[in-house]
């Protein structure tokens, strides 16, 4: 069982500035670095291949690696958050080949944010490219397409129909076996 440094006084921090304890810092933090490379890497093509919509139904889960590799880190660097592994970094910030390694993981979590933030965004416009002319009877829609619930709107005494917006994916969430769903042309 991993334990904060701080709560076993007789014990030397992993963050001290004895060299192997760095190698150690910096091996755990390069490792989380590496993880984290591969799976934007890798997920990359699969984006460009299957497109947002595909890619978020099939491949998303391949970003729970993630977890590992922070629970990794943390298990090894004997702390429980962020924040502690950053706590204790700053105590070896001094050290050229640490900073490195800080300066390396926060780019690859850049990196990683950024490709998340693509995929969300390439989600969002493949949703809002749905017009009312591509909608027919039948026909699948993205489950974040959004629409004017005029439902609410006679609920609510009439709010704004900006007020009004709901996605597709809540409506359906309500734990109902199907939704009719009944576009009118002049307000959708």
């Amino acid at each position: 069982m991993a334990c904060h440094p701080s709560a076993v006084s007789s014990e030397v921090s992993v963050f001290s500035d004895i060299p192997e304890h760095r190698s150690h810092v910096i091996s755990s933090l390069t490792t989380v670095t590496r993880g984290l490379e591969k799976l934007v890497r890798d997920a990359q093509p699969l984006l460009d291949r299957d497109g947002a919509q595909e890619f978020a139904d099939t491949h998303v889960n391949r970003f729970g690696a993630a977890i590992g590799l922070y629970h990794t880190l943390y298990t090894e660097l004997s702390v429980l958050t962020k924040k502690d592994v950053m706590t204790g970094v700053g105590q070896l910030y001094a050290f050229g080949d640490v900073r490195g390694a800080v300066d390396d993981l926060f780019e690859a979590e850049d990196d990683y944010d950024e490709f998340l933030r693509r995929v969300d965004g390439a989600l969002r416009r493949e949703v809002h490219a749905h017009s009312a002319e591509d909608i027919a009877m039948g026909c699948a829609l993205p489950a974040g397409c959004v629409f004017q619930d005029l439902t609410l709107a006679l609920r609510a005494g009439s709010p704004p129909l900006q007020e009004c917006r709901v996605a597709l994916e809540d409506v359906c969430a309500a734990e109902q076996k199907s939704t009719v769903l009944v576009l009118l042309r002049h307000l959708s």
